[in-house]
């Protein structure tokens, strides 16, 4: 009997794996056959098993398939394959992220702001992919003067972004040189990718509005993402042509022409959402446009004025590299200070009046901000942990930032694993009390919309959903699931 045990969990093994390498080969491809021993990494790891081009076949044919099942009317299927596909291009961005310190300088620069192009990333997702997400531009649409607080919100995630990318590349680069331009561009354009995501979801909502489907409004739909392109066009050619110190002289003369047609057609578009403001077209989605376009503008020249300055060549003596690194160091502390002083309050507004909030500001307002607050946060646990590190590595402890940061999440999480959450938090005493005061028929108390009111039944009898039924009582563990 044991040998025959055996030789079933035997099988069933071989079985098991034989499936295991079957069901890999058929979502996402072949392992190579050198079997050579691996060196490196969990990064080295993955790009041994993700390959792009098996990848992008699975992802293209998963999507393929869900556009096909929707036609076919069949929702359970196309969303399963919907899902896939959203599997397939997680894997791609893994895939990439591994391997993107192969790629070169480009590929350095864009794993240094993994953390702000993460966040980009989910609200592309929560944004244009999720049914309610897709419907945040739609508060907007009305004249109701809200564009301008969507505009400081969207200065504030630019901001946030731009700091986690400068972080991520002080430490990848540690000397910068004058020519590595998209070293010193890239977190400017991740910032200003705040402002393109909220002018594409406000076009969009704007698209499948009624009210914009023929004639002129139809193409003013269409007016804030070329608006917010044209902007960071023209800042990017003002920044080369008149306000940086890294670009040479017959750069600069030969830019300036570019810098005013960018700036008369980014002027024509401004114009236009004015007239539609004044004339009374689609105010709301004018308003809201012309703000956040001034915004990405204000963005994108002050960070250009203030960091205009020409990076330190390989010939600048030690100390003042030094003085140059403590500088910036300073710079980032100063930051990620006077950011997170907005998340704090703001997050401690939206616990004591959370609805009145939402009212005020708009649901694409909050949510933008919230994409901020969330980078101000981690902004600051960086700094928090890599200070302690330091100090813990000065008093003579070897202690890494990634282990000062887990005891800082662990001491967040904990606290909340001991509340215990009650049950019937939609209910009071007068609800709870009900059952008792339907019976001998007093009137019962019962509160909508934060008042309470009253109202006599019979006896034996209470309210279900709008109707008088009777009252059986039941054994609950819950007070208002009677």
């Amino acid at each position: 009997m044991p040998q025959v045990s055996k030789q079933l969990i035997d099988g069933f093994c071989i079985w098991a794996i034989w499936l295991t390498l079957k069901l890999q080969n058929i979502l996402i491809g072949p392992l190579p056959e050198n079997g050579e021993g691996g060196r490196g990494r969990i990064a080295q790891f993955i790009q041994v098993v993700l390959h792009y081009r098996p990848l992008l076949y699975r992802l293209a044919f998963s999507a393929a398939a869900s556009c096909l099942f929707w036609l076919a009317v069949w929702p359970l299927a196309a969303k399963l394959a919907f899902l896939a596909s959203e599997i397939y291009a997680s894997l791609l961005l893994i895939r990439f992220g591994a391997g993107a310190p192969r790629l070169g300088q480009f590929g350095k620069i864009v794993a240094a702001m993994w953390l702000p192009i993460a966040v980009i990333a989910v609200a592309i997702y929560l944004m244009f992919v999720n049914d309610q997400g897709r419907e945040l531009g739609v508060g907007l649409m009305d004249p109701n003067q809200k564009g301008i607080f969507l505009g400081f919100a969207l200065i504030y995630w630019a901001l946030n972004n731009w700091l986690s990318a400068r972080v991520g590349l002080d430490r990848a680069f540690r000397k910068p040189e004058k020519e590595q331009r998209l070293l010193f561009w890239g977190p400017r354009l991740v910032g200003v990718g705040a402002h393109l995501l909220a002018a594409i979801s406000l076009s969009f909502a704007a698209w499948n509005q009624p009210d914009m489907q023929d004639g002129i409004e139809r193409w003013l739909a269409l007016a804030a993402p070329v608006a917010i392109v044209l902007a960071t066009i023209f800042a990017w050619l003002l920044d080369k042509g008149f306000v940086s110190h890294r670009y040479q002289r017959d750069e600069q003369s030969a830019t300036r022409k570019w810098v005013y047609a960018v700036g008369v057609a980014e002027l024509f578009v401004l114009s236009g959402l004015v007239a539609a403001w004044l004339f009374d077209v689609q105010r709301g989605f004018s308003s809201a446009t012309f703000c956040i376009t001034i915004s990405a503008l204000f963005f994108l020249i002050v960070i250009s004025w203030l960091r205009n300055k020409a990076p330190l060549g390989e010939i600048a003596p030690p100390e003042v590299w030094e003085e140059d690194r403590r500088f910036e160091r300073n710079v980032t502390i100063f930051s990620t200070l006077v950011l997170a002083a907005p998340m704090l309050g703001a997050g401690a507004a939206v616990w004591i009046w959370p609805m009145q909030v939402g009212k005020i500001f708009g649901s694409l307002t909050i949510a933008c901000f919230s994409f901020g607050s969330f980078l101000a946060f981690t902004n600051l646990l960086d700094l928090l942990t890599s200070g302690l590190a330091r100090y813990a590595r000065g008093a003579g402890f070897a202690v890494a930032p990634r282990a000062v940061a887990a005891v800082f999440l662990c001491g967040l999480v904990l606290p909340q694993s001991s509340h215990r959450s009650t049950p019937f938090t939609a209910c009071d005493y007068a609800t709870a009390d009900a059952p008792r005061r339907a019976k001998v028929g007093l009137p019962l108390k019962f509160r909508r919309n934060g008042q309470t009111s009253q109202r006599r039944l019979l006896p034996g009898t209470r309210r279900l959903n709008g109707h008088t039924i009777p009252f059986v009582r039941k054994k609950s563990r819950f007070p208002c699931s009677s």
